[in-house]
């Protein structure tokens, strides 16, 4: 199979975002991408209200509200209240959320271990230095970095 660099980019990040939840759910965790990328969220600004939550997944506010009533069901998120706006219901993480995080970025550093032994060192460092200039020449490293599941 000959597939394009945008295919071979998309074939590796899915099987290791698919790798990397199979573990956390292994481990008590059975959160989907979308999860995770609401934590970085969360954890990052200290809070996030579910109109946040949706600009940064780039789903509807009601998707987020119910988004975030999962994770607060599951223990992940508290949800409090925002004294300038009545309505808003600020999500914060627990911290089971907080252990989730850990976990997900040790697993991420064992994904990294994974490729530098498949790879060797040079070449792992090569590849991340010319991904990271691909990136940067289309700007796609400006803040805010825009992170989201895209399957």
């Amino acid at each position: 199979m000959d597939l394009g660099l945008p295919e071979l980019l998309l074939v590796v990040t899915r099987g290791v975002f698919e790798r990397v939840h199979e573990q956390l759910a292994a481990e008590g965790h059975d959160i989907r991408p979308a999860h995770g990328f609401a934590f970085q969220l969360i954890a990052s600004a200290g809070g996030a209200s579910g109109a946040d939550v949706a600009a940064h997944l780039g789903i509807t506010k009601q998707a987020a509200a119910q988004l975030l009533d999962g994770l607060e069901r599951a223990g992940y998120v508290t949800r409090g209240s925002d004294p300038s706006d009545h309505r808003a219901r600020p999500a914060v993480l627990t911290e089971r959320g907080w252990e989730c995080i850990r976990h997900g970025e040790r697993l991420w550093r064992e994904s990294e271990r994974e490729a530098v032994a498949v790879l060797g060192a040079d070449a792992y460092a090569a590849l991340r230095e010319s991904l990271a200039r691909l990136a940067g020449a289309g700007g796609m490293l400006e803040p805010p970095l825009r992170l989201k599941p895209v399957w």
